[in-house]
């Protein structure tokens, strides 16, 4: 379905009646930011309204089903390397919901808290400092400006031990195709107390088609926060040798299974990842010799004292119980690797005054080693950081801007996200590691792995496929890379997490009884279809 450019004037016009004409954007200027996207993509949008609040809404629905109006809802439009802002569907009119921005309950003995689309994770942060500090905001590598919606609704993860955030979502509130308000029934029968703290309902579970879905547009969700511990503490180990993969990958699935209920998500690094987030994109030197241009990289990061393999992961709680984690895992890993690292927010403080007094020709290194590691125990610490984001601009010509607003999708960044699940098996993780590898390095990309343990048993990748979008070479290059991993990865039992606005409907098979059931559920409740056709839909 395509909106009708004969209904589309008159839609406007009583949207702008219903919300008020400023809160319904046509000018090219003003609906431009929303076309925006790291991968080139760009939308046909006519336009974009702002609602303020739930009745707002429920008038938007009213008129999009009247005049049959496809409608794209995003929370803040951040989601870079996936679409950002744009719909699905050419002529989808933005929902732009960051105006929503208020958080309306907290509960400071039960660590829950419920919010609207807008909240950023700096709000969230900025709330939780100022209502005792008790816990820690889910943050991601998304930085400050992130919504918190978004992110749990996309299925998002993060590294502080509330690590999956679809699963911490409470409860939600959204409303329908038809205009009307859902809940679970614990809400509808008055135990609203009870509706916060209790994920499932009675009955049949349906707030999970509210995730990954296209059913409604969500207006507020509470969710569960992590207590602030009294002790925070980061280690880092790391494996020489590639052949020491399958022993790092046993490590981290042994100790989330002996210390789960310390330890944060795990994040497991190859040197390439780490070395793009320290050193500029070695363009001439790749251009002069492409065909070597991975050991290339790994002979810059072996220079630079990059691990093959590098893990990080933090472990939370009392005094006690995180030294004696910490015991534990020395105890668990010195048979493998003689490096590993303990590291504290006071100990980070400590080197960063030593080094700063050193010359600089001495310190400049080390300086901004510890430098990002203190971003890094930030986002542990439940403190929103944009030291992930900077990678973004590994290729753009002019670098970083002189800017502490990083938006890559507005700064012409160009950024896929594959982001495939893997079963923690150590020989299918090596499987999985030498698959990216070939396919990127065919297509002259960079490898730069993460694998991030989302439980004992599975690790959700992420690879950044960065390319330079005013170079037309370079940008083919990357399309065919990322076209590649998505159709061999799934093949080889490789399958994303989610994935952007381009590729959905080639993941999607339509005959499949999974999608014969989405299919039926949305035109039941949708049957206009006029909410985000075609996202993670059939139809």
């Amino acid at each position: 379905m395509n909106n009708s450019m004969d209904s589309l004037p008159l839609a406007l016009d009583e949207l702008r009646i219903a919300l008020g004409p400023q809160r319904v954007l046509t000018a090219i200027d003003r609906i431009q930011k929303y076309k925006y996207d790291t991968s080139g993509t760009q939308r046909e949008i006519p336009a974009a309204v702002l609602p303020r609040c739930t009745d707002d809404i429920i008038k938007i629905i009213k008129i999009a089903s009247t005049y049959s109006l496809a409608l794209y809802p995003i929370s803040k439009g951040n989601n870079w390397g996936y679409g950002t802002s744009n719909p699905v569907l050419n002529g989808s009119v933005i929902v732009d919901l960051s105006e929503m921005n208020k958080i309306t309950h907290f509960d400071a003995n039960l660590g829950i808290v419920t919010i609207e689309p807008g909240v950023t994770q700096q709000m969230l942060c900025d709330f939780l400092h100022e209502n005792g500090n008790k816990y820690l905001t889910p943050t991601t590598g998304a930085g400050p400006h992130g919504s918190i919606m978004g992110n749990a609704l996309e299925r998002g993860y993060g590294l502080t031990p509330v690590t999956d955030h679809f699963l911490a979502i409470q409860n939600i509130e959204a409303v329908l195709p038809n205009a009307t308000i859902y809940h679970s029934p614990l809400y509808e029968n008055g135990c609203e107390s009870v509706d916060r703290v209790f994920k499932w309902g009675f009955g049949p579970y349906l707030d999970g088609i509210f995730s990954q879905g296209n059913f409604g547009i969500v207006t507020k969700m509470t969710i569960q926060l992590a207590a602030r511990p009294e002790k925070i503490g980061a280690f880092v180990f790391e494996m020489k040798s590639e052949a020491d993969l399958e022993k790092a990958v046993v490590i981290i699935q042994e100790t989330l299974r002996e210390l789960g209920g310390v330890a944060g998500s795990i994040n497991l690094m190859n040197s390439l990842r780490l070395l793009s987030m320290s050193a500029p994109y070695p363009l001439e030197q790749i251009q002069s010799a492409p065909n070597d241009f991975i050991p290339m990289l790994k002979k810059m990061a072996h220079d630079m004292n990059f691990a093959t393999w590098t893990c990080l992961g933090s472990f939370y709680g009392k005094k006690e119980i995180v030294a004696t984690a910490t015991q534990l895992l020395k105890e668990r890993i010195y048979p493998h690797t003689k490096r590993l690292i303990f590291m504290s927010r006071i100990q980070l403080n400590i080197l960063e005054k030593i080094l700063s007094v050193l010359p600089r020709s001495i310190s400049a290194s080390p300086l901004n080693r510890i430098q990002k590691m203190k971003m890094t125990f930030d986002i542990l610490e439940g403190t929103p950081s944009q030291v992930a984001m900077p990678l973004c601009y590994r290729k753009l010509p002019n670098g970083l801007p002189k800017t502490t607003d990083l938006n890559p999708a507005r700064d012409g960044c160009g950024l896929f996200w594959y982001a495939p699940l893997v079963p923690m098996i150590p020989a299918t993780v090596r499987q999985y590691v030498e698959f990216v590898h070939t396919v990127c390095a065919k297509h002259l990309i960079e490898p730069l792995i993460t694998l991030t343990s989302v439980s004992d048993r599975c690790f959700d990748s992420t690879v950044p496929i960065i390319f330079d979008p005013q170079n037309a070479e370079d940008t083919l290059r990357a399309k065919n890379c990322f076209n590649e991993l998505l159709k061999e990865g799934i093949a080889l039992g490789f399958h994303p997490y989610r994935t952007g606005v381009d590729h959905m409907q080639e993941i999607i098979k339509s005959d499949q009884p999974f999608w014969i059931m989405q299919k039926a559920i949305k035109q039941a409740i949708d049957p206009k279809n006029i909410i985000a056709p075609g996202r993670y839909s059939a139809i």
